[in-house]
């Protein structure tokens, strides 16, 4: 797999999680010939889930991934380039 695009489904005041539309939108509109140029995958907001998925793409890794995300206290875009707990 060359390129992955993931995001995150909706949790807490978010019942739907805007990077989903946007992780659609991006995947629907690149395309080569008459498929999709990437994969688009929704991950649950779960540690168990985040480490299913690790675990898949161990197998399997992609070279490029873009993980897409929502904060709900952010006021502008903003790339996030190491992930981090703030749950505990």
């Amino acid at each position: 797999m060359e390129f992955l695009i993931t995001a995150f489904r909706g949790f807490g005041e978010f019942k739907e999680n805007p990077s989903v539309d946007i992780g659609r939108l991006l995947q629907a509109s690149v395309m080569h010939g008459d498929e999709r140029a990437f994969p688009f995958e929704t991950v649950e907001v779960s540690y168990a889930a985040a480490d299913e998925l690790i675990v898949r793409l161990t197998l399997d890794p992609p070279t490029w991934w873009l993980m897409r995300g929502v904060a709900g206290t952010a006021r502008v875009p903003r790339v996030e380039r190491e992930a981090r707990n703030r749950a505990g």
